[in-house]
Protein backbone atom coordinates (compact mmCIF):
# COMPACT_ATOMS: atom_id res chain seq x y z
CA UNK A 1 0.00 0.00 0.00
CA UNK A 2 1.58 3.14 -0.79
CA UNK A 3 1.49 6.06 1.73
CA UNK A 4 1.30 9.68 0.45
CA UNK A 5 4.76 11.41 0.76
CA UNK A 6 3.71 14.82 0.64
CA UNK A 7 2.09 17.21 -1.55
CA UNK A 8 3.22 19.18 -4.47
CA UNK A 9 1.81 22.79 -3.18
CA UNK A 10 5.30 24.64 -2.08
CA UNK A 11 3.40 25.78 0.81
CA UNK A 12 3.14 22.20 1.98
CA UNK A 13 6.80 21.38 1.05
CA UNK A 14 8.19 24.43 2.66
CA UNK A 15 6.02 23.77 5.77
CA UNK A 16 7.50 20.52 5.88
CA UNK A 17 11.00 21.24 5.44
CA UNK A 18 10.81 23.99 8.37
CA UNK A 19 9.68 21.18 10.95
CA UNK A 20 11.91 18.87 9.65
CA UNK A 21 14.62 21.40 10.20
CA UNK A 22 13.50 22.05 13.81
CA UNK A 23 13.24 18.62 15.16
CA UNK A 24 17.48 18.96 15.28
CA UNK A 25 18.31 19.63 18.64
CA UNK A 26 20.63 22.26 17.44
CA UNK A 27 17.85 24.56 15.39
CA UNK A 28 15.53 23.66 18.74
CA UNK A 29 17.90 24.80 21.63
CA UNK A 30 20.57 27.38 19.43
CA UNK A 31 19.15 28.71 16.32
CA UNK A 32 15.19 29.24 16.96
CA UNK A 33 16.20 31.27 19.80
CA UNK A 34 18.39 33.10 18.01
CA UNK A 35 15.86 33.88 15.27
CA UNK A 36 13.19 35.16 17.84
CA UNK A 37 15.29 37.41 20.15
CA UNK A 38 17.65 38.65 17.90
CA UNK A 39 15.14 41.13 15.58
CA UNK A 40 13.62 42.65 19.28
CA UNK A 41 17.25 42.96 20.65
CA UNK A 42 18.76 44.86 17.69
CA UNK A 43 15.68 47.23 17.60
CA UNK A 44 15.68 48.39 21.49
CA UNK A 45 19.87 48.29 21.37
CA UNK A 46 19.27 51.12 18.39
CA UNK A 47 17.49 53.49 20.53
CA UNK A 48 18.74 52.54 23.57
CA UNK A 49 23.08 52.87 22.84
CA UNK A 50 24.42 55.31 21.14
CA UNK A 51 27.20 53.83 20.06
CA UNK A 52 25.67 50.99 18.17
CA UNK A 53 22.61 53.49 16.66
CA UNK A 54 25.94 55.33 15.42
CA UNK A 55 27.22 52.49 13.99
CA UNK A 56 24.08 51.61 11.93
CA UNK A 57 23.49 54.88 10.71
CA UNK A 58 27.19 54.45 9.32
CA UNK A 59 27.21 50.96 7.46
CA UNK A 60 23.51 50.40 7.01
CA UNK A 61 21.76 54.05 6.52
CA UNK A 62 18.70 52.79 5.32
CA UNK A 63 17.44 50.55 8.09
CA UNK A 64 18.64 53.41 10.41
CA UNK A 65 16.62 55.88 8.60
CA UNK A 66 13.38 53.68 8.50
CA UNK A 67 14.23 52.96 12.96
CA UNK A 68 14.21 57.17 13.01
CA UNK A 69 11.00 58.29 11.21
CA UNK A 70 9.09 54.92 12.57
CA UNK A 71 9.90 54.77 16.21
CA UNK A 72 6.38 53.74 17.36
CA UNK A 73 6.13 51.16 14.79
CA UNK A 74 9.51 49.92 15.33
CA UNK A 75 8.69 49.46 18.58
CA UNK A 76 5.12 47.61 18.51
CA UNK A 77 7.00 45.84 15.88
CA UNK A 78 10.24 44.67 18.33
CA UNK A 79 7.14 43.89 20.90
CA UNK A 80 4.63 41.57 18.70
CA UNK A 81 7.58 39.95 16.40
CA UNK A 82 7.81 37.25 18.50
CA UNK A 83 4.36 36.27 19.24
CA UNK A 84 3.67 36.69 15.42
CA UNK A 85 6.34 34.17 14.97
CA UNK A 86 4.97 31.97 17.68
CA UNK A 87 2.28 31.71 16.02
CA UNK A 88 3.32 30.99 12.45
CA UNK A 89 5.53 28.00 13.94
CA UNK A 90 2.25 26.54 15.70
CA UNK A 91 0.79 27.12 12.54
CA UNK A 92 3.50 25.30 10.19
CA UNK A 93 3.14 22.46 13.03
CA UNK A 94 -1.12 22.24 12.54
CA UNK A 95 -0.25 22.48 8.52
CA UNK A 96 2.43 19.33 8.74
CA UNK A 97 0.11 17.69 11.45
CA UNK A 98 -3.34 17.67 9.16
CA UNK A 99 -1.34 16.00 6.32
CA UNK A 100 -0.63 12.74 8.84
CA UNK A 101 -2.68 9.72 9.42
CA UNK A 102 -4.72 10.33 12.70
CA UNK A 103 -5.71 7.22 14.40
CA UNK A 104 -9.23 8.36 14.30
CA UNK A 105 -9.05 8.77 10.36
CA UNK A 106 -7.19 5.47 9.75
CA UNK A 107 -10.20 3.76 12.67
CA UNK A 108 -12.76 5.42 10.64
CA UNK A 109 -11.09 4.14 7.36
CA UNK A 110 -11.20 0.58 8.55
CA UNK A 111 -14.48 0.70 9.75
CA UNK A 112 -15.94 1.77 6.33
CA UNK A 113 -13.94 -1.09 4.62
CA UNK A 114 -15.01 -3.89 6.99
CA UNK A 115 -18.62 -2.43 6.43
CA UNK A 116 -18.17 -3.42 2.85
CA UNK A 117 -16.76 -6.78 3.37
CA UNK A 118 -19.15 -7.53 6.35
CA UNK A 119 -22.19 -6.86 3.64
CA UNK A 120 -20.83 -9.42 0.95
CA UNK A 121 -19.74 -11.37 3.86
CA UNK A 122 -23.30 -12.25 4.88
CA UNK A 123 -24.64 -12.96 1.68
CA UNK A 124 -22.17 -15.62 1.35
CA UNK A 125 -22.85 -17.38 5.07
CA UNK A 126 -26.44 -16.91 4.51
CA UNK A 127 -26.18 -18.62 1.26
CA UNK A 128 -23.68 -21.72 3.05
CA UNK A 129 -26.08 -22.36 5.58
CA UNK A 130 -28.81 -21.88 3.81
CA UNK A 131 -28.14 -23.36 -0.20
CA UNK A 132 -31.32 -23.59 -1.41
CA UNK A 133 -31.52 -24.48 -4.86
CA UNK A 134 -27.62 -23.77 -5.37
CA UNK A 135 -25.37 -26.11 -7.66
CA UNK A 136 -22.24 -25.46 -8.71
CA UNK A 137 -23.56 -24.14 -12.51
CA UNK A 138 -25.51 -21.21 -10.84
CA UNK A 139 -23.74 -20.97 -7.34
CA UNK A 140 -21.50 -18.06 -9.09
CA UNK A 141 -24.44 -15.86 -11.00
CA UNK A 142 -26.83 -16.40 -7.98
CA UNK A 143 -24.24 -15.40 -5.41
CA UNK A 144 -22.29 -12.61 -6.80
CA UNK A 145 -24.17 -9.50 -6.69
CA UNK A 146 -21.57 -6.88 -7.68
CA UNK A 147 -24.50 -4.12 -8.08
CA UNK A 148 -25.36 -4.69 -4.63
CA UNK A 149 -21.96 -4.68 -3.58
CA UNK A 150 -20.54 -1.38 -5.74
CA UNK A 151 -23.93 0.29 -3.65
CA UNK A 152 -22.48 -0.62 -0.34
CA UNK A 153 -18.55 0.43 -0.93
CA UNK A 154 -19.84 4.01 -2.17
CA UNK A 155 -22.55 3.97 0.86
CA UNK A 156 -19.14 3.33 3.47
CA UNK A 157 -17.28 6.53 1.33
CA UNK A 158 -20.18 8.30 2.39
CA UNK A 159 -19.55 7.00 6.18
CA UNK A 160 -15.83 7.93 6.14
CA UNK A 161 -16.13 11.09 4.98
CA UNK A 162 -18.80 11.96 7.88
CA UNK A 163 -17.13 10.76 10.35
CA UNK A 164 -13.72 12.36 9.41
CA UNK A 165 -15.84 15.66 9.43
CA UNK A 166 -13.80 18.62 11.30
CA UNK A 167 -16.09 21.33 10.56
CA UNK A 168 -18.97 22.25 13.69
CA UNK A 169 -21.68 23.44 10.77
CA UNK A 170 -23.04 20.06 10.52
CA UNK A 171 -22.37 20.27 6.55
CA UNK A 172 -23.58 17.80 4.21
CA UNK A 173 -22.15 15.70 2.15
CA UNK A 174 -23.19 14.03 -0.69
CA UNK A 175 -21.46 10.98 -2.53
CA UNK A 176 -22.88 9.73 -5.89
CA UNK A 177 -20.92 7.44 -8.56
CA UNK A 178 -21.26 8.23 -12.34
CA UNK A 179 -21.56 4.95 -14.46
CA UNK A 180 -19.17 5.98 -17.60
CA UNK A 181 -19.64 4.72 -21.01
CA UNK A 182 -18.16 5.64 -24.43
CA UNK A 183 -16.64 8.85 -22.70
CA UNK A 184 -19.98 10.08 -21.31
CA UNK A 185 -21.85 10.08 -17.70
CA UNK A 186 -24.45 7.02 -18.73
CA UNK A 187 -26.16 7.12 -15.53
CA UNK A 188 -25.75 7.91 -11.98
CA UNK A 189 -27.51 5.43 -10.21
CA UNK A 190 -26.35 5.70 -6.68
CA UNK A 191 -26.69 8.08 -4.05
CA UNK A 192 -25.73 8.92 -0.22
CA UNK A 193 -27.66 9.88 1.95
CA UNK A 194 -30.51 7.99 -0.04
CA UNK A 195 -32.11 10.72 0.56
CA UNK A 196 -30.24 13.64 -1.26
CA UNK A 197 -31.27 12.83 -4.97
CA UNK A 198 -29.29 14.19 -7.94
CA UNK A 199 -30.78 17.20 -8.97
CA UNK A 200 -28.31 18.13 -11.78
CA UNK A 201 -29.71 16.76 -15.13
CA UNK A 202 -27.51 14.29 -16.81
CA UNK A 203 -27.43 16.07 -19.80
CA UNK A 204 -26.15 19.38 -17.99
CA UNK A 205 -23.29 17.15 -16.37
CA UNK A 206 -22.33 16.11 -19.88
CA UNK A 207 -21.11 19.19 -20.78
CA UNK A 208 -17.35 18.87 -21.48
CA UNK A 209 -16.83 21.12 -18.14
CA UNK A 210 -17.97 19.08 -15.68
CA UNK A 211 -15.74 18.06 -12.94
CA UNK A 212 -17.04 14.50 -13.26
CA UNK A 213 -15.96 14.42 -17.04
CA UNK A 214 -12.50 16.72 -16.11
CA UNK A 215 -11.50 13.91 -13.96
CA UNK A 216 -12.66 11.29 -16.58
CA UNK A 217 -10.82 12.76 -19.19
CA UNK A 218 -7.56 13.62 -17.15
CA UNK A 219 -7.33 10.24 -15.42
CA UNK A 220 -6.52 12.22 -12.24
CA UNK A 221 -8.09 13.09 -8.94
CA UNK A 222 -10.16 16.72 -9.19
CA UNK A 223 -10.41 18.82 -5.88
CA UNK A 224 -12.63 22.16 -6.01
CA UNK A 225 -11.91 24.39 -3.14
CA UNK A 226 -14.90 26.48 -3.73
CA UNK A 227 -17.02 25.78 -6.62
CA UNK A 228 -18.27 29.54 -6.09
CA UNK A 229 -14.93 30.78 -7.38
CA UNK A 230 -14.59 27.92 -9.74
CA UNK A 231 -17.91 29.53 -11.66
CA UNK A 232 -16.31 32.97 -11.98
CA UNK A 233 -13.00 31.63 -13.90
CA UNK A 234 -12.92 31.90 -17.85
CA UNK A 235 -15.39 28.93 -19.35
CA UNK A 236 -12.64 27.59 -21.03
CA UNK A 237 -10.42 26.97 -17.59
CA UNK A 238 -13.59 26.22 -15.91
CA UNK A 239 -13.40 22.29 -14.23
CA UNK A 240 -17.37 22.93 -13.13
CA UNK A 241 -20.73 23.77 -14.74
CA UNK A 242 -23.60 25.25 -13.75
CA UNK A 243 -26.63 22.40 -14.03
CA UNK A 244 -29.15 24.59 -12.86
CA UNK A 245 -29.26 23.73 -9.25
CA UNK A 246 -28.65 26.28 -6.78
CA UNK A 247 -27.48 23.43 -4.26
CA UNK A 248 -25.10 22.35 -6.37
CA UNK A 249 -23.56 25.49 -6.75
CA UNK A 250 -22.43 25.98 -3.60
CA UNK A 251 -19.51 24.23 -1.74
CA UNK A 252 -16.35 22.24 -2.59
CA UNK A 253 -16.25 19.21 -4.74
CA UNK A 254 -14.24 16.02 -5.28
CA UNK A 255 -13.92 14.03 -8.02
CA UNK A 256 -12.33 10.90 -8.07
CA UNK A 257 -11.70 8.08 -11.68
CA UNK A 258 -11.79 4.75 -10.68
CA UNK A 259 -9.38 3.03 -13.76
CA UNK A 260 -10.34 -0.26 -13.98
CA UNK A 261 -7.06 -2.15 -13.30
CA UNK A 262 -7.08 -4.82 -16.44
CA UNK A 263 -8.81 -2.88 -19.32
CA UNK A 264 -7.40 0.27 -18.05
CA UNK A 265 -10.89 2.01 -18.66
CA UNK A 266 -12.72 4.27 -16.03
CA UNK A 267 -16.24 2.61 -15.89
CA UNK A 268 -17.11 4.87 -12.73
CA UNK A 269 -16.14 8.52 -11.40
CA UNK A 270 -16.51 8.97 -7.26
CA UNK A 271 -18.13 12.58 -6.84
CA UNK A 272 -18.20 14.48 -3.21
CA UNK A 273 -19.80 17.25 -2.86
CA UNK A 274 -19.72 19.36 0.83
CA UNK A 275 -22.21 22.26 1.06
CA UNK A 276 -19.56 24.38 2.98
CA UNK A 277 -17.38 26.44 1.14
CA UNK A 278 -13.09 25.48 0.82
CA UNK A 279 -14.48 22.62 3.08
CA UNK A 280 -11.97 20.46 0.50
CA UNK A 281 -8.93 21.66 -0.32
CA UNK A 282 -6.61 21.25 -3.78
CA UNK A 283 -3.66 20.56 -1.06
CA UNK A 284 -4.44 18.19 0.71
CA UNK A 285 -5.64 15.86 -2.91
CA UNK A 286 -2.71 13.30 -2.42
CA UNK A 287 -4.43 12.40 1.33
CA UNK A 288 -7.95 12.27 -0.47
CA UNK A 289 -6.36 10.12 -3.22
CA UNK A 290 -4.93 7.96 -0.84
CA UNK A 291 -8.24 7.12 1.30
CA UNK A 292 -10.44 6.44 -1.80
CA UNK A 293 -8.02 4.41 -3.55
CA UNK A 294 -8.76 1.87 -1.18
CA UNK A 295 -12.25 1.56 -2.06
CA UNK A 296 -11.09 2.27 -5.87
CA UNK A 297 -9.66 -1.33 -5.33
CA UNK A 298 -12.57 -3.25 -4.27
CA UNK A 299 -14.58 -1.78 -7.10
CA UNK A 300 -12.01 -3.17 -9.42
CA UNK A 301 -13.21 -6.40 -7.90
CA UNK A 302 -16.69 -5.26 -8.68
CA UNK A 303 -16.89 -4.25 -11.92
CA UNK A 304 -14.54 -7.49 -12.75
CA UNK A 305 -17.31 -9.60 -11.65
CA UNK A 306 -19.92 -7.70 -13.15
CA UNK A 307 -18.27 -8.05 -16.59
CA UNK A 308 -17.68 -12.23 -15.89
CA UNK A 309 -21.59 -11.84 -14.32
CA UNK A 310 -22.46 -10.17 -17.75
CA UNK A 311 -20.84 -12.89 -20.11
CA UNK A 312 -21.70 -15.62 -18.21
CA UNK A 313 -25.03 -15.13 -16.55
CA UNK A 314 -28.45 -14.59 -18.30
Amino acid sequence: MKVPKGSSHPYNRFCRWLFERYKSPWVQYMVAPVVIGLLPLFITTFYGNQAFKSVIVKYMPAIATVLTNQVLLAIAFAFFYPAILLAFAKSVVKRVDSRGLRVDGLLALVASIDEVVGCKGTRFAERAKNPGNLTKENAFCTITQPRTQIAEIVRAICSLFNALRTSKNHNLIKVTLAVIENGQIAEIPIHYPQDEPVLAAKDALNNRSSTILTAYRSRKIVVIDSIGNELQRPARKRRFVDAGSAEDNVGSLICYPVIHSETRSIPYVISIHCDEDKYFKSIFSDLYEHSLQRFALRLNLEHSLYLLKEKLCE
